[in-house]
């Protein structure tokens, strides 16, 4: 049993084999040997490091390090440091100034040609004492002054004009007036009045209507087309003067008028108008301040 009880402890050929297979073999170890430094290698590397001769001659350059000191004193305090990195804008240093002085805006710039040319065209002190003098003075001036008429000169000579919107010729006495028109207003004179031509004023002809009334103030001279017979014709406004009025029948004819009672017509009787087709009389009104005098001529 004791013998049985050793002999399971012991490893078996099963045992042995599985132990063997974890061991490195003859390979194992060439290959492991390969991957490690020979003398060669050793070698070679050593001569890449450094030896004293080297680290001597390094040293050589090198200076003591002093404590709180770095290469040299710093003379250049922390806040001047700090003021200085504060500033920024123009002539700091940072500014690009690569389009300033360039060749190009050099050429643009004015040459001592350029400004003894520029120079040559304003004006001198004897320029300036010429043109002073062509000016006038405080001299001048009054004297010109004294020339020109005052508010009382115009007041004067306005008042011996006529006045435009009622030119009545007042004192003093003119002889002769001569006028080539006159545009509004009225002319009162108390003596001849001598015209090249007397005009009269014709406005637009009238269309004749169940109540037809001619304004007298608006001319001399109209004509009334009748398409109608008025029942009612008048005139109003009348000045003292003469009036030329025409009758024009229209293509039917047979129109007629009946006269204001109060007109004194030549003959005493009211005359009827000419009744053909076309046909026009006209009426020539005398107006004396109070009674209408009428005259007719026909059949035109």
């Amino acid at each position: 049993s004791d013998v049985t009880t050793s002999l399971a402890l012991k490893a078996n050929s099963s045992d042995l084999t599985s132990g063997l297979l974890l061991k490195a073999n003859v390979s194992d170890v060439t290959t492991s040997l390969a991957l490690k430094a020979n003398s060669s290698d050793l070698t070679s590397g050593l001569l890449l490091k450094a030896n004293a001769s080297d680290v001597t001659s390094s040293l050589v350059t090198k200076v003591d390090k002093v404590t709180g000191k770095d290469l040299s004193t710093n003379d250049y305090t922390t806040a001047e440091k700090t003021k200085l990195s504060a500033i920024s804008g123009t002539n700091t240093g940072d500014q690009d100034l690569s389009n300033y002085a360039t060749t190009t805006n050099l050429a643009l710039k004015a040459n001592t040609s350029d400004v003894t040319s520029s120079l040559l065209l304003k004006a001198n002190a004897s320029d300036v004492t010429t043109s002073l003098a062509l000016k006038a003075n405080s001299s001048d001036l009054t004297s010109g002054l004294l020339l020109k008429a005052n508010a009382s000169d115009v007041t004067t000579s306005l008042a011996l004009k006529a006045n435009l919107i009622s030119p009545t010729l007042v004192t003093p006495t003119l002889g002769v007036a001569t006028a080539t028109s006159i545009l509004s207003g009225t002319i009162t004179s108390t003596a001849d009045i001598i015209a090249k031509r007397y005009k009269l004023t014709m406005p637009t002809a009238i269309t004749a209507t169940a109540n037809t009334t001619i304004d007298l103030s608006t001319g001399n001279m109209f004509t009334i087309n009748l398409g109608i017979t008025p029942s009612n014709f008048d005139v109003s406004n009348a000045g003292v003067g003469t009036y030329l009025i025409k009758f024009v029948q229209d293509a039917t004819g047979s129109r007629d008028v009946i006269f204001p009672a109060a007109w004194k017509w030549s003959g005493g009787i009211a005359p009827n108008l000419t009744n053909t087709a076309g046909k026009l009389d006209i009426v020539t009104l005398i107006y004396d301040g109070s009674t209408y005098y009428a005259t007719i001529v026909s059949n035109f």
